[in-house]
């Protein structure tokens, strides 16, 4: 089975295409979860593995998010970057993304794993992210638009912080 937007080949327990995002019109509503759930039960071989690789990517995605949140309470970080990334992401993802105000979508690219990565942790690195607080709504602003087009890492955008912060800093006194 192919995606019929990119062409990319999906299978039909997708949702949605892992290339494009597009929803998987051949997709069977199945509980796989609650299945695999009761062969565990009955001991059926290789059940347990299965539920790990049905659950592990939710997982990793809710670790990431408390870890995050953790960090923004010990005040570690501050919450401007990760949500002003996570904001401009999703924004763009409900305008742009073809599918409308659908929120499962946005769920799905919201839970991959990778954005919670790269909002929480690397966009804050101390290092390279700006220091001023324009900066920093320039640089995660930045970091959503270019997620959304072309699945970039915050990496590539952490070499512009210094530009950023001397732009915010010269644009704020005056």
């Amino acid at each position: 089975m192919y995606c019929t937007r990119c062409g990319k080949e999906i299978r039909s327990d997708q949702k949605f295409c892992g290339n494009c995002g597009a929803k998987n019109v051949n997709y069977e509503e199945k509980n796989e979860l609650k299945e695999t759930i009761e062969k565990a039960i009955a001991g059926e071989e290789g059940a347990l593995e299965k539920i790990y690789n049905l659950t592990y990517v939710q997982g990793f995605a809710i670790a990431l998010l408390a870890g995050g949140i953790y960090l923004i309470i010990r005040k570690v970080i501050a919450p401007t970057i990760p949500l002003i990334y996570i904001g401009v992401f999703s924004a763009f993802i409900l305008v742009f993304g073809g599918h409308g105000f659908d929120l499962e979508y946005l769920a799905a690219h919201l839970c991959g794993g990778g954005l919670m990565l790269g909002a929480f942790f690397m966009a804050t690195d101390y290092v390279t992210s700006p220091v001023t607080t324009g900066g920093k709504v320039i640089f995660a602003a930045l970091l959503g638009i270019l997620t959304n087009f072309s699945n970039t890492s915050p990496i590539f955008v952490n070499p512009f912080s210094v530009s950023l912060k001397y732009l915010a800093f010269s644009a704020n006194s005056g």
